[in-house]
C-alpha cells in the first residue's frame, strides 16, 4: 500500500477505536484521557499529515509581478501569470492609444510625464517606459486626468 493509503487506514482504525471507546459507559477518568490525549492528538496528526500529502495548490512567483500566488498543477503551464496581472493586462495602453480615449491632445501624456506631473504613477509602475512608448495603466487616466483635470472617457 502507498504512503497516502496508509494514512487513511491509521485513520480509519483510530476513528473505529475512538467510537468503540465511545460507546463503553464506565467512569473512568484514565480511559477518557488516553481517548482524549492520545487517540484525538493521533487522529489530528495523521489528518494533518494527509490533508499535507494531498494538497492541490502549490506556491509560485508570477512572471510578471514577481508575487508568490497560489496556483492549481503549476507543472502545466509554461508562464505563470497570477489573477492580478490576468486583470490588469488589458487595463494598460500606449500613450498614443490612451489619450484620443480620454479627449487629450496628442503628447499630453508625455508632456506631463516631461514635466514630472506624474512622477507618482510612475514610481509605483503605472507609467513606464518600453522601448521608446510610453505604457500607461488605465488607472492613470482616470485618477489624473478624469479626477484632476476633468477629462471623461470617450464611448468607442
Amino acid at each position: 500500500m502507498d504512503i497516502i493509503g496508509d494514512l487513511k487506514k491509521k485513520i480509519a482504525d483510530l476513528e473505529e477505536l475512538k467510537d468503540k471507546l465511545d460507546q463503553i459507559e464506565i467512569d473512568n477518568m484514565e480511559l477518557e484521557m488516553f481517548k482524549k490525549f492520545t487517540i484525538d492528538r493521533l487522529l489530528a496528526d495523521y489528518s494533518q499529515k494527509l490533508e499535507k500529502m494531498t494538497y492541490t495548490k502549490f506556491t509560485q512567483r508570477c512572471d510578471l509581478c514577481q508575487r508568490w500566488t497560489e496556483e492549481t498543477d503549476p507543472e502545466l503551464k509554461s508562464i505563470m501569470i497570477c489573477q492580478v496581472c490576468i486583470v490588469n493586462l488589458p487595463k494598460t495602453m500606449t500613450t498614443n492609444h490612451a489619450e484620443p480615449m480620454w479627449g487629450l491632445h496628442v503628447g499630453k501624456i508625455k508632456q506631463d510625464i516631461d514635466n514630472d506631473l506624474l512622477e507618482e504613477y510612475i514610481n509605483v509602475g503605472l507609467i513606464w517606459k518600453s522601448g521608446r512608448y510610453w505604457l500607461v495603466h488605465e488607472l492613470v487616466m482616470q485618477r489624473h486626468y478624469e479626477r484632476k483635470l476633468g477629462y471623461k472617457r470617450l464611448e468607442g
